[in-house]
């Protein structure tokens, strides 16, 4: 079963945390953003369900479980397509290993150890359970993650304008931004990250970003930008990379019971209150 483990670490380390990890260049800010922007201490109502991000050959899926108006767990698996599942069962067959497919629901069973792994099929991919998982907790302002079993902790701060919500995650001195707004389809995520280096260099684009300067030698930029120019930079995938988060929840249905019985006390009120009046009259 060693093999098998191995298999399965090898792939947990594949899932990238795209909600946390900056890449090798990124954008950062001297103070949280926006600067006019009222901190919140609530997540927005729509944080919460389960999403799918599309990703190179696989996806991840997002399952976002709210706890409260201040707090809420992140947990993040790694889809793979058949063709990858396939790969994956013939090398973990065998060897004391039995596969079950249960519907949507393909269990891979250690009888030595005892050890049981499902991988649940959505939308066409294959979610291996994988150890990546985030909390944001708005009481005592921080960030936490745990990628298989590594915990680390940030302070952070929200902050929202214009129907978006600001999550400044405080990193090494700086602030690192991850923009979250509500879609028709679901979410979109922008996350400081540069992709074109060149639009903030002298002559570029964004050269003139206020109190834009170079980390040392690094790739990493920061800035401290107006509000109008943090707006105006945010819809540049350049400078911010975009994530699409599919929502894959059902939407909350409405109680018809419910609704007929308010209806119908309302209706009675207003007679009642009508009634009343000619009363007095």
């Amino acid at each position: 079963m060693q093999r098998l483990a191995f298999r399965i670490f090898t792939l947990s380390l594949g899932v990238i945390a795209l909600f946390l990890a900056p890449s090798c260049k990124t954008l950062t800010f001297t103070e949280p953003v926006p600067q006019a922007a009222d901190e919140v201490s609530y997540l927005p109502d729509f944080f919460e369900g389960t999403y799918i991000r599309e990703k190179g050959d696989g996806a991840e899926l997002f399952e976002i479980h709210r706890l409260d108006d201040q707090t809420c767990q992140i947990s993040l698996s790694l889809g793979l397509t058949k063709d990858s599942l396939d790969v994956f069962i013939s090398e973990a067959d065998g060897e004391g290993v039995s596969i079950k497919i249960e519907g949507k629901l393909h269990i891979i069973y250690n009888e030595e150890t005892s050890e049981t792994i499902e991988i649940r099929e959505i939308n066409g991919y294959y979610f291996i359970p994988a150890e990546v998982n985030y909390e944001i907790n708005l009481v005592d302002q921080y960030f936490q993650t745990d990628e298989l079993g590594s915990v680390e902790k940030f302070e952070v701060k929200v902050r929202e304008a214009n129907d978006i919500f600001f999550l400044n995650k405080f990193v090494e001195d700086v602030w690192f931004l991850i923009a979250i707004e509500k879609t028709p389809q679901g979410i979109t995520i922008h996350r400081s990250e540069i992709e074109n280096s060149s639009l903030l260099q002298e002559g570029g684009k964004y050269a003139n970003l206020n109190g834009l300067m170079q980390d040392g030698g690094s790739n990493d930029w920061i800035a401290s930008p107006t509000d109008d120019q943090l707006f105006q930079i945010l819809q540049d995938q350049d400078l911010f990379e975009m994530e699409e988060w599919e929502s894959l929840s059902e939407p909350k249905k409405i109680d018809v019971g419910l609704l007929s019985l308010c209806i119908f006390m309302a209706v009675g009120f207003i007679m009642l209150a009508g009634d009343m009046m000619k009363k007095g009259n």
